[in-house]
C-alpha cells in the first residue's frame, strides 16, 4: 500500500485506520431507481504494551495518566471498540442529491475492563440536500488536511480545530462553509471568587463556525474560525471566545508534508487535547484562556507500506491561574501497509508528555501498538 492508498483509509477521522466516507470502492452498495443504499464499516483488532504507566486502552493513549511516580511498568490492552458500522440513503432530486447517513462505533462506555468491549456511540446522524446540512457530523472547525495518518485514535495535540463531532446546522457553498453548533464550555475555578450560586456553565448562544478550504495543484489547505461566548450559570458574567486555525499539505510525490497551527482565546475547549478551559473565575470576573497548538508530519512510501512520523503540541498560558496542564506534547511513528484490498496493517511507537502548570515535567511515557483492520 502506497501513501496515496493510506489517505484513502483517512477518512474524518485522527486515525489513520479510519473508513473512508460512505461511497468508497469498498462499500457494499444497492440501487433501487434513483435511490443509492450504501453499507459501511470495519473490525479492527488493536494491541497495546505500555512501557511506562498505564496511558489507557489500546485503541488511544491519554495525558491524564502521566506522572513521574515510580509506579508500576509494563501493561498490554487489546481492544476491538474502534470498529464501526454506517449507512447512507442517496437520493437524486433533479441533480439536487438528498443524503441521510447514520454511523456509529463501539467506544461509549470503553474500557469496560471485564468484557473489553463498549457501548454503541452515535457518530453521525444527518441529512443534507442542496447545501444545507443538519445534524450532528464534524464540526464545522475541524480539518483533516494536516494529518498525517497514525493508529493512535487519539491523534496529535494540537491537532486542526475541534477534531469531534457536534450537532449543528451548517450551509456550504463551493469550498467555503459556515455553521451555528452546540457549543462546547468550560469554565475553571480558578481563585475561588465567582459569585455565589455561580458555578458551571450556561449556554446561552450556539457558536458560529466558518471554514474555507480546498486545493491549488499538488497543495492542500484549509483554514477556520470560530467565534463563540462564554458565560456562568447564574448569569453574572459572560465574555467573547474566539479561535483560528490554518492546515496546509504538499504531496512531492513518494513524500508528503503536513501540518496545523491553532490560536484560541476563550475557546481553549476547542484546542485539540490541550486540556485547557475556555475561562476562569479571577476577582470576581471570568478572564479567558489564551493557548496555541500545532502538529508537523512527514509521510513517505517505503516498500509496500508508508512511513509516517509526526508531532503535535498545545501550549496554555497562565496554566497555574486555574491549574491545567501547561504543556501536552506527544509524537508518533508507525508502518502502514495493505498486503490484500480491504485489509490494512500497522505497527507505531508512540511517545507522550505533560508539564504541569508550573512548566515542570509532570510525566512521559512510551507505548509499541499494532492494529488490523478488515474493511467492508
Amino acid at each position: 500500500m502506497n501513501r496515496k492508498q493510506l489517505k484513502g483509509l483517512v477518512a474524518g477521522g485522527v486515525s489513520a485506520l479510519a473508513l473512508a466516507a460512505a461511497g468508497q470502492a469498498s462499500a457494499v452498495d444497492f440501487v433501487a431507481g434513483d435511490t443509492t443504499f450504501t453499507l459501511y464499516g470495519y473490525a479492527i483488532g488493536k494491541m497495546s504494551y505500555d512501557l511506562n504507566e498505564n496511558i489507557g486502552d489500546a485503541t488511544g493513549g491519554s495525558f491524564g495518566p502521566l506522572t513521574d511516580d515510580e509506579y508500576a511498568e509494563g501493561y498490554t490492552d487489546l481492544d476491538a471498540s474502534q470498529s464501526r458500522i454506517g449507512f447512507q440513503v442517496t437520493s437524486d432530486m433533479n441533480g439536487d442529491p438528498v443524503v441521510t447517513r447514520i454511523e456509529g462505533d463501539f467506544r461509549g462506555g470503553s474500557g469496560v475492563e471485564s468484557t473489553g468491549v463498549g457501548q454503541f456511540r452515535l457518530r453521525h446522524a444527518y441529512g443534507s440536500w442542496n447545501g444545507l446540512l443538519a445534524g450532528q457530523t464534524w464540526s464545522n472547525y475541524n480539518s483533516f488536511v494536516g494529518t498525517t495518518a497514525k493508529l493512535d485514535f487519539g491523534g496529535l495535540a494540537g491537532d486542526a480545530g475541534y477534531q469531534s463531532r457536534l450537532a449543528q446546522f451548517r450551509y456550504t457553498v463551493g469550498d467555503f462553509s459556515v455553521a451555528v453548533e452546540d457549543p462546547v464550555s468550560d469554565i475553571a475555578f480558578g481563585d475561588g471568587s465567582a459569585p455565589t450560586g455561580s458555578f458551571g456553565e450556561k449556554d446561552s448562544l450556539p457558536a458560529l463556525t466558518a471554514r474555507y478550504e480546498g486545493s491549488a495543484g499538488n497543495a492542500g489547505y484549509s483554514i477556520g474560525g470560530i467565534v463563540r461566548q462564554v458565560e456562568d450559570n447564574a448569569e453574572e458574567d459572560s465574555v467573547t471566545g474566539y479561535g483560528t486555525f490554518v492546515a496546509g499539505s504538499y504531496d512531492f510525490g513518494a513524500v508528503s508534508l503536513q501540518g496545523v497551527l491553532n490560536y484560541v482565546d476563550g475557546a481553549g475547549s476547542y484546542l485539540y487535547r490541550s486540556g485547557a478551559p475556555d475561562a476562569y473565575w479571577q476577582d470576581g470576573d471570568l478572564e479567558t484562556v489564551s493557548a496555541w497548538g500545532g502538529t508537523v508530519g512527514v509521510s513517505v512510501d517505503a516498500g509496500p507500506g508508508t512511513i509516517n512520523l509526526s508531532y503535535g503540541r498545545t501550549d496554555v498560558d497562565d496554566a497555574e491561574e486555574f491549574g491545567a496542564d501547561e504543556v501536552h506534547e506527544n509524537a508518533f511513528l508507525n508502518y502502514m501497509w495493505q498486503p490484500v484490498e480491504n485489509v490494512t496493517y500497522g505497527i507505531e511507537y508512540a511517545y507522550y508528555s505533560a508539564d504541569d502548570m508550573d512548566g515542570e515535567k509532570r510525566g512521559d511515557a512510551n507505548r509499541i501498538s499494532v492494529a488490523a483492520q478488515y474493511v467492508f
